[in-house]
């Protein structure tokens, strides 16, 4: 299972679309989870975008790791 989210931060709309077949170390909650948190940073991400550099993969890769930090406290990993 994989999924993703696409948002529309005017609208405030989400769209949710997960995967299946494909290979996961994670549990659905954990990879849900994640999804809901790059809705959490969307208006973080587009004040970025605003200032040219949401698209940048160093802004991307940060999100990233970000989500997963918080992911990682609530599953009492370090």
């Amino acid at each position: 299972l994989s999924a993703e989210v696409s948002c529309d931060g005017d609208g405030r709309d989400a769209i949710f679309t997960s995967h299946t077949g494909t290979e996961q170390d994670y549990s659905p909650e954990r990879i849900g989870l994640h999804e809901v948190l790059h809705v959490l940073l969307s208006d973080l991400m587009d004040a970025t975008a605003a200032h040219g550099a949401a698209v940048h993969h160093d802004v991307r890769r940060e999100e990233h790791r970000v989500i997963e930090r918080i992911v990682n406290y609530i599953d009492g990993r370090p």
